[in-house]
């Protein structure tokens, strides 16, 4: 029956055959699953399956990935989801493969106290199992200062999040005060010890299982929303500017005696500043007189503690637009001559929008020629609302070849 079975539904295909096999397949072993939960122990299979980690890192997710972005930021998607996927998954593969492997083989070969132990006291089990080890001194101070430090690490991004959570932040480069993030620590630590206190672990588990499931539904609503940002990330990237010029960033308005110097040009902190303000502030203020005289509110903000400019123009009911430049400090290249000193770093001034960095440097620029880049971004960013007054929702651009689109 199986090769029969198998024939027609390779003659069949794999739209047809192949496809409706396994649909029906895995149909029917998810309704067995089912049936065996609810007619079986149920609330053994709960608390004995992984119920209690699925809780706690859906609890944790909100905390983790705003710390996660946080300290990723200027990182591309693909990089963040390679530091923060697929390295920490292959380690904990690894971790889980040799440690717990290793303990299995204990209790395989005899060892039935250290496994009825590590059920019953799952918190000292690594301690016992070092035990089988060499250097058991040396391996269990490795153990209590790997466990300290991760929950230090744990303690203090729950601790960082939740205070920029409840403040209001006026840069988003700046974190909350610090008597806030004491303020959260202490309340997290005492919580914690009421936990312990009260219920023992048995209290802080079931604790975090509760919680978790109001923070599913908030996870779906950031899946939502990074889905959203990105749509309109894409359709910002895909807009040109109004007049169809190519943009001052692409190097295309630069001579070749400055793209030499520009090559050649490795800044430091010092000669970035005064770049800035004598050649990226007077562009910014043009701009600004400019659009005040044609009714539109523009302002020129620049920071103290992290000096960087910023040319903000109010739109009214659509929003702002933000041109910012910043002074970034970047790994001084090895081909990079350098007469006067040894330094390994030097600076770039990177432009950065609402939706992030945009990637090149301004350095060397002529004011003019600052002012012709600010403008495409301007142009860009109102064809962009423009498309969004046209069709409110839909982010998708149209079709070529269609009349009616076009």
């Amino acid at each position: 029956m199986i090769v029969v079975f198998a024939t027609l539904s390779a003659i069949s295909g794999v739209e047809r055959g192949i496809r409706r096999l396994s649909e029906f397949n895995m149909l029917l072993a998810t309704a067995l699953v089912i049936f065996v939960l609810f007619a079986g122990p149920t609330l053994f299979l709960l608390n004995a399956w992984t119920l209690f980690f699925w809780a706690w890192w859906i609890a944790w997710g909100p905390f983790v990935g705003l710390f996660l972005a946080r300290i990723s930021r200027g990182r591309t998607i693909r990089q963040f989801t390679i530091g923060t996927l697929i390295l920490p998954l292959t380690f904990m593969m690894i971790w889980m493969s040799i440690m717990g492997n290793s303990a299995i083989d204990m209790v395989m070969n005899g060892a039935q106290e250290f496994g009825e132990l590590a059920v019953e006291t799952p918190a000292s089990s690594i301690y016992i199992f070092m035990q089988s080890l060499p250097w058991t001194g040396v391996t269990t101070v490795v153990v209590s200062i790997l466990a300290l430090v991760f929950f230090v690490t744990s303690g203090d991004s729950g601790a960082l999040v939740l205070s920029n959570l409840t403040s209001i932040l006026t840069d988003v480069n700046h974190d909350a005060p610090v008597w806030m993030r004491i303020l959260w620590a202490v309340i997290i630590g005492l919580l914690t010890l009421a936990l312990l206190m009260a219920g023992g672990l048995g209290a802080l588990q079931g604790t975090v299982v509760i919680m978790g499931l109001p923070f599913s539904v908030v996870l779906f609503f950031m899946m939502f929303g990074l889905f959203s940002a990105l749509k309109t990330e894409t359709l910002k990237h895909g807009m040109s500017p109004m007049h169809g010029m190519p943009t001052a960033a692409e190097g295309k308005s630069l001579s070749w005696r400055q793209r030499l110097a520009r090559a050649m040009s490795f800044p430091d902190r010092k000669g970035a500043l005064k770049f800035m303000d004598e050649t990226v502030r007077p562009a910014m203020e043009e701009i600004r007189d400019e659009l005040r005289n044609k009714g539109v509110a523009a302002d020129i903000q620049r920071d103290k503690d992290e000096p960087h400019l910023s040319l903000d123009v109010d739109l009214g009911g659509d929003g702002h637009f933000t041109y910012q430049v910043w002074p970034r400090s970047v790994p001084m290249p090895a081909f990079a001559i350098r007469p006067h000193s040894e330094t390994s770093t030097y600076y770039r001034l990177e432009v950065h929008l609402i939706n992030g960095g945009q990637g090149y440097d301004l350095m060397d620029y002529g004011k003019s020629q600052i002012i012709e880049d600010i403008l495409d971004q301007y142009e860009r960013h109102l064809a962009y609302l423009q498309r969004l007054r046209e069709a409110p929702g839909d982010v998708s651009m149209p079709g070529l070849g269609d009349p009616e689109k076009e």
